[in-house]
């Protein structure tokens, strides 16, 4: 898994995972909700954008990161004062614009997770996502799968030789308001995931032993362009 550590803007901190491994789960001792002295907005930034250049990202015209690079992306959110934010992608080092996502209101106790992706070879865009974890329970574990290979067409996703999602295409999550984006219960335990070309045994990528534990989620991605495809897992906090 690639990561980038650092902070998104000057003098915040990055938020710790609480365990190692892909488990992470961040709650209080009491209404398992963030617990924080000044409310804050949590972004993470995905750059799964093969065929665009390293970049630096902007809020409100101050640069939050630098030199952000193509399948790279931050291991956990970072604290952003709630507020409205314009959030530019430019080429590291540059003023030229790859992708912007317009202004938008990030809310105090939320989680957002902007995504920057290719639709082609020649085009560059990006998505704000809310993270919602208003179902997310002790009982059960949770996923979601973004199929970010932008030369790939449909992706069936197994879980343990079981096919939990068929036909995914490449970016078919950038619509804010996908099904897609959200995250989906299925019992905790280790599993093996398989990834598939659509109605075919093709196999593009696949993992074994992930461990799903109880009460976290967990973001799968696939990634690459062309035949390199890279699958990851991505823990979320909450």
């Amino acid at each position: 898994m690639k990561k980038k550590n650092s902070s998104l803007l000057p003098g915040l901190a990055v938020l710790a995972f609480i365990s190692f491994s892909f488990s992470s789960c961040l709650k209080s001792s009491t209404s398992g909700s963030v617990s924080t002295s000044t409310p804050m907005t949590y972004i993470s930034i995905l750059n799964l954008a093969p065929y665009a250049p390293a970049v630096d990202v902007i809020f409100n015209g101050t640069t939050a990161t630098q030199n952000l690079n193509p399948d790279t992306y931050f291991s956990s959110y970072s604290q952003v004062n709630p507020g409205a934010y314009d959030i530019k992608f430019v080429k590291d080092g540059s003023d030229s614009l790859v992708s912007e996502i317009p202004t938008s209101q990030y809310d105090s106790l939320n989680f957002y997770t902007l995504v920057l992706y290719n639709t082609s070879h020649n085009s560059t865009q990006a998505i704000a996502i809310h993270d919602n974890f208003s179902n997310v329970t002790n009982s059960y574990s949770y996923y979601r799968f973004f199929n970010m290979n932008p030369d790939l067409g449909g992706v069936d996703l197994y879980l343990s030789n079981a096919l939990v999602q068929s036909n995914r295409k490449p970016a078919d999550n950038a619509n804010a308001g996908s099904t897609y984006n959200y995250f989906q219960g299925i019992q905790p335990g280790y599993y093996t995931v398989i990834l598939k070309a659509t109605g075919t045994d093709s196999l593009i990528a696949s993992a074994t032993s992930i461990d799903i534990s109880a009460g976290n989620v967990y973001t799968f991605m696939l990634a690459g362009k062309g035949a390199n495809s890279t699958f990851n897992v991505l823990p979320g906090t909450y």
